[in-house]
């Protein structure tokens, strides 16, 4: 696919089927993030944690649940796979989240172009970053922090014909 079409297709998943990400795709996925720019080269300060266990992704979805007030029971949308951008704790760790989202971004447009269906998570995110327990057994420690995250899977109502042609206030000065 062209790159503008797979934009285009790409939409916000929040109903995940139950059906697995092969390993093939999502070494493709990774790899499609280990591509992004980092800002001055600093991979070395990035961890990504791909998340399949359904125990960690329950818990995860419990504590992101906290977030919403109980509003949004699974904050995750049941997805098979949860890819956890995290970075170590500096003192300016503003640059860290451009780097997460630019990392996050590459895997959503690599998904989209597999034809797997993927969701920007923010809220379970924001959550995890107070629930110190699940971050240690997220693998983080006290050395990382989690900045971004993304849930992945195939759409179970199978809407892979969206397209988009949004309209966006733009002005040339």
């Amino acid at each position: 696919m062209e790159l503008l079409e797979i934009m285009s297709r790409r939409y916000s998943c929040r109903s995940f089927s139950e059906k697995n990400i092969s390993r093939d795709d999502l070494e493709m996925i990774l790899k499609a993030g280990y591509t992004a720019p980092v800002g001055r080269g600093a991979y070395d300060q990035i961890l990504i944690t791909v998340i399949e266990n359904k125990n960690l992704l329950n818990e995860l979805d419990k504590t992101g649940s906290k977030f919403f007030n109980g509003k949004i029971k699974k904050p995750t949308y049941s997805a098979s796979t949860v890819i956890l951008v995290s970075a170590k704790k500096s003192e300016n760790d503003l640059v860290h989240y451009c780097n997460a989202s630019c990392i996050i971004e590459n895997m959503i447009l690599m998904s989209a172009n597999l034809k797997i269906q993927s969701v920007y998570l923010l809220g379970a995110i924001e959550a995890l970053k107070k629930d110190s327990e699940l971050c240690e057994k997220l693998g983080l420690g006290r050395e990382y922090f989690p900045a971004a995250a993304m849930a992945l899977g195939y759409d179970r109502e199978d809407n892979n014909k969206v397209i988009k042609n949004n309209k966006i206030k733009t002005m040339y000065i």
